[in-house]
């Protein structure tokens, strides 16, 4: 379990470090030899490792013109004595912290040892390395930054703060205690109108014209619901009353008890401070990271010759088509050769569309950034199928790409970040949900063949989409495919544990000491085969019935014989030489019942 926050005293929650002086005390505290190990400390993208870090820190801030207000932000990540952490695995998890959540910042990651719980202190410069952008030192990104932490325990299997908001209400306040006791409170009899109105109401105008007529005002919009008595000076919110009096009565499970799907809110802008939540933290940080990338970018990837996307490079046939290809982009690069040195100066090469042949696979490699650094940048990056002269548009309009064409059919597989999935569709005229769902596919047939590479055989579930939604924040690898409503599920057969544990938390877990019959027996054949072959005594089998066998088990010890149920009321006994006297006499003696018999016979 990790407890992630702002750096404080006990009396101040968060204390903002606004001076070098108070910054150098800090980083003397977080490095002290009695806190921690020289192995304990990293630097997350800084040139110098040691003390004169804080000084390419202020050389940063003063580069971008950030050196005043909050110099850097400092966090501390908890971690509990119950998880027996080592200190290696709590500084590893440290640094994939920063990897994920300051990609682009410089860092200090020190792991202090010195108490009971294991514990990191991460020192964050507050100048970004790309465009300047200030790392921000408030509660909204401190909660998006827990999330990642959470993850990363998830990961590597250890335990976390699971949220319970329905038992977190405020309390009552003294008016409305007051009112209470007096018995004319409006809010106690708006709770029990609105357990009539959930009981009776079936849809929203049903639910609002109820309230209208028993002498309330409501405002129903996709924000929230406002409930006013009239006559009262002030109104209250659906959620504000789901604080103090229940869950039931937010605005989410008024809606749910009503059908009302919610209303999908438009796309934050983005703002000074931070973009408000509206979707998953982590594709939130990585769309603000990858536009960062995308404009520091945007000069080296220009195309501005036309004919790039001209008709008449084009034709059906896929051969002829990638001869034409190959002969344009050989003249582009004797175009550049014959350019000005200035030219040529003036902004690196690296990110120029590139592009050649793989003969061995007869694939075309072409695109403007490499595949590892799409691949390994901050945010998700997704696969689509795309005909190769759909590829030039993209890189048109500057879409960062690395695709692979297959030279007998001219269609190609283009990786690119998924935060670029909505421009493509723009640009290409093809809808945003073809687009991801052709990802998802491509994705989950990855992932397929990566698990079938370690496992032959691998494991499969059925599952809701709330239910796999929860598998992907516990960080469990796994392919999906439709079927229906639901989704079923491949994954590794030594995940299956975990993945039990996740969908049901509260189940029962059955714990077999004891072997089968199926076992216990196979193990006894196999013994009796060993004496056999070193005593050269014979194996005798015989079939008999269920009543003989209980009875056999009653006169003799059946350490020595093995058993196979043959059918639903026979088995065939397996049994040493030496033992067939005594077996053929107690079964010489068996007398079955009457009861039985006449039953057998009606079978």
């Amino acid at each position: 379990m990790a407890i992630l926050k702002f750096a404080g005293k006990k009396d101040t929650p968060h204390t903002k470090i606004t001076t070098q002086t108070h910054l150098e005390n800090v980083y003397d505290y977080a490095t002290k030899e009695e806190k921690t190990d020289l192995k304990l400390i990293s630097y997350h993208n800084c040139i110098n490792h040691d003390d004169s870090v804080l000084q390419e820190f202020q050389n940063d801030r003063i580069a971008f013109n950030q050196d005043d207000g909050i110099l850097v932000a400092q966090l501390v990540q908890s971690f509990s004595p119950s998880d027996n952490i080592t200190p290696e695995l709590a500084h590893k998890i440290g640094q994939e912290f920063l990897e994920r959540c300051a990609p682009d910042f410089k860092a200090v990651l020190v792991t202090h040892v010195d108490r009971e719980h294991i514990h990191n202190h991460i020192i964050v410069n507050s100048c970004s390395l790309i465009d300047g952008r200030k790392f921000y030192d408030n509660m909204t990104h401190l909660q998006m930054l827990r999330k990642v932490s959470d993850e990363l325990c998830y990961k590597y299997g250890l335990s976390v703060i699971e949220k319970d908001n329905t038992s977190k209400y405020y309390p009552l306040d003294q008016a409305t205690m007051n009112a209470a006791k007096r018995g004319d409170s409006w809010k106690l009899r708006l709770v029990k109108d609105l357990d009539t109105a959930l009981d009776t109401c079936r849809t929203k105008n049903e639910f609002i014209n109820f309230f209208q007529t028993h002498d309330y005002e409501i405002k129903f919009t996709s924000k929230n619901i406002t409930f006013k008595k009239n006559g009262e000076k002030k109104g209250i919110r659906a959620d504000t009353l789901a604080r103090q009096f229940g869950k039931k009565y937010s605005k989410a499970s008024i809606e749910k008890r009503l059908n009302i799907t919610p209303t999908e809110e438009a796309a934050p802008a983005y703002n000074k401070k931070f973009i408000t939540p509206n979707y998953d933290y982590y594709n939130q940080l990585a769309a603000v990271n990858w536009k960062r990338y995308e404009k520091k970018y945007a000069e080296k990837i220009k195309v501005s010759d036309k004919r790039l996307g001209s008709p008449n490079l084009f034709t059906k046939n896929p051969f002829l088509f990638s001869l034409r290809l190959i002969r344009y982009i050989l003249n582009l690069k004797n175009k550049k050769r014959k350019s000005s040195k200035r030219k040529i100066k003036s902004y690196s090469t690296a990110y120029q569309v590139r592009s050649f042949i793989d003969y061995k696979r007869g694939k075309k490699v072409l695109g403007n950034i490499p595949y590892k650094d799409i691949v390994n940048s901050f945010g998700e990056s997704v696969q689509i199928k795309l005909y190769a002269w759909q590829i030039t548009h993209l890189l048109n309009n500057n879409i960062l790409l690395s695709s692979r064409i297959d030279l007998k059919t001219g269609t190609a597989v283009v990786t690119l970040k998924k935060t670029d999935l909505q421009r493509v569709s723009a640009i290409l005229g093809v809808s945003y949900d073809n687009f991801a769902g052709q990802a998802d596919k491509i994705k989950n047939r990855k992932i397929t063949a990566e698990l079938k590479k370690k496992n032959l055989k691998l494991s499969y579930l059925l599952v809701t989409p709330e239910q796999a939604a929860a598998l992907r924040e516990h960080c469990i690898t796994f392919a999906s495919y439709p079927k229906g409503d639901k989704l079923n599920i491949a994954f590794a057969p030594e995940d299956k544990d975990k993945v039990m544990n996740v969908l049901y938390p509260n189940r029962e877990e059955k714990k077999v000491n004891q072997e089968t019959f199926f076992q216990r027996n196979s193990a006894l054949n196999r013994k009796l085969k060993d004496i056999s072959k070193e005593t050269g005594e014979k194996l005798c089998y015989k079939v008999v019935s269920s009543e003989q066998f209980a009875e056999l088990k009653e006169k003799l010890t059946m350490e020595n014989v093995a058993a196979f149920r043959k059918s639903a009321d026979k088995l065939n006994l397996v049994f040493l030489e030496s033992q067939k006297a005594a077996i053929e006499k107690a079964l010489g003696a068996f007398k079955p019942k009457a009861t039985n018999a006449n039953q057998n016979m009606k079978l």
